[in-house]
């Protein structure tokens, strides 16, 4: 479970972590809990150790905060509902 800027608790029948929050510049938490959790995912699946695998993840989930998210920077609106592919003509539906 992820607490933000608190740190993140990993709970199993074998283990209890708390992980504290690792201290970094924040332009944008979007993705952070995202990364977390991919990253521990990663760390667990290749036999890291919990503590280990926590510790990555937090490192992780801090180096996303530093950057702009989806939201962080500006864009042509436009161009984001621009449909790259025509809808289909009668032909393509029958």
């Amino acid at each position: 479970m992820t607490c933000g800027d608190r740190g993140a608790l990993l709970a199993t029948p074998e283990h209890r972590v708390w992980q504290p929050a690792v201290s970094t510049t924040v332009v944008d938490t979007l993705g952070a809990g995202d990364a977390f959790a991919a990253q521990l995912l990663v760390a667990l699946h290749a036999g890291a150790a919990p503590e280990i695998a926590m510790a990555r993840a937090a490192a992780y989930a801090a180096a996303v905060c530093r950057h702009p998210g989806g939201y962080g920077y500006p864009a042509d609106l436009a161009a984001l509902y621009e449909d790259p592919m025509p809808p289909p003509t009668q032909e393509e539906t029958t």
